[in-house]
């Protein structure tokens, strides 16, 4: 802490100062002081100062001429204090100019460092934000492929759910030709036993026109007087004739009917389509139809 200056302390500074043809200004003064009066304060150098100038002056008007050697002695001692003065000044000077210089190169190397961390913190910042880039495009592919793969299972969904109803479609298809071949056989199985039927018919015909040819023939010979029976009976056999030439060619139908349902059958275990059955059964059913209706 610097000490209270006092004015014997600033006189003696100002008197040194003048006797060095120096002028004892505020600043030339402050450089005298000894080091424990550094931090005095500006007001009190100030008014020391002030009051020095006025004494001295006021010296000037009683000035007094003072003995050579005296004056020699005084010159003497304030060059001795001014030339130690100057010396300290100048170490002091050299300590703070080795200090600043000091201060310069850690400031330089500081700088340098600053600009290497700088440097190292913009490849820093350059990578990061080239990372950053690569990272969202590789967020933006990566969305991207999974927008596809969404889409692709949503295609896949629908596919299988279409497959799903071609099955069921299939095996409703399936389940129709079933029904249609056993229908198919069903119709077989009629037209089959209607054929029987038609060769019992046909059996029971020959036998009835055996018996009306021999019943012919024994009214032919047996007497004249049936000659309107015999008539009749040659019209009912002209008719029966007729009717069994009707009965061979319909049952000559039948059989072909017969024969093609059996191949139309057999194409069934290859392919049969509905309208194939339906065709199939109206042909047999009409058939059956023109035998029912004629007898």
């Amino acid at each position: 802490m610097a000490k209270g200056i006092t004015y014997e302390i600033v006189a003696t500074c100002c008197d040194l100062l003048i006797a060095a043809g120096i002028t004892p200004t505020q600043r030339n003064v402050r450089a005298e002081l000894p080091q424990e009066y550094m931090g005095c304060g500006n007001s009190t150098l100030v008014r020391h100062i002030r009051t020095w100038n006025e004494k001295r002056d006021m010296a000037e008007d009683t000035k007094v001429d003072l003995p050579e050697e005296l004056v020699n002695a005084m010159k003497k001692a304030i060059s001795s204090s001014t030339i130690a003065a100057t010396l300290e000044k100048e170490s002091q000077l050299a300590k703070t100019t080795q200090q600043i210089d000091e201060d310069i190169l850690l400031l330089e190397a500081n700088e340098a460092t600053i600009a290497r961390l700088n440097h190292h913190l913009n490849e820093q910042k350059e990578e990061s934000q080239t990372r950053a880039l690569i990272l969202e495009k590789e967020l933006s592919a990566t969305t991207s492929k999974a927008e596809d793969l969404k889409n692709q299972a949503i295609l896949l969904e629908e596919k299988l759910d279409q497959s799903i109803k071609l099955q069921e479609e299939a095996r409703t298809e399936l389940a129709k030709e079933q029904l249609r071949f056993e229908g198919a056989e069903k119709t077989v199985k009629i037209a089959q036993s209607r054929s029987d039927q038609l060769d019992k018919e046909i059996s029971r015909i020959n036998e009835k026109l055996s018996k009306s040819e021999t019943q012919a023939a024994t009214a032919i010979a047996t007497s004249a007087e049936q000659g309107k029976t015999i008539k009749r009976l040659d019209s009912e056999l002209s008719m029966t004739k007729s009717e069994l030439v009707s009965l061979s060619a319909e049952y000559k139908k039948v059989a072909i009917s017969e024969s093609a349902l059996k191949a139309q059958l057999e194409m069934t275990n290859r392919e049969l389509t509905g309208d194939e059955m339906d065709k199939i059964a109206k042909e047999f059913m009409k058939v059956l139809g023109q035998h029912s209706s004629k007898d």
